[in-house]
């Protein structure tokens, strides 16, 4: 059996969290072992949170950002 990959997902609440509201009203799905987690700003991200993220077990990390406005 393949193990699905752990991805730790950053996500903005200006642009990207609404972003995943609406897929979620729209009835798509992503995986169970997609994990969200809300910041601010996307620059405020320490790169310390994704090193712990990864010596956590996760496979990934995506950052969804705002662009330059954050």
């Amino acid at each position: 059996m393949k193990k699905s990959a752990r991805i730790l997902v950053f996500s903005t609440e200006k642009i990207s969290d609404p972003a995943i509201d609406m897929a979620g009203l729209l009835k798509l799905h992503y995986p169970p072992t997609v994990y969200t987690i809300t910041v601010p700003c996307s620059s405020g991200i320490k790169p310390s949170w994704i090193l712990h993220a990864y010596e956590r077990g996760f496979d990934g990390v995506f950052i969804a950002a705002d662009g330059s406005d954050c």
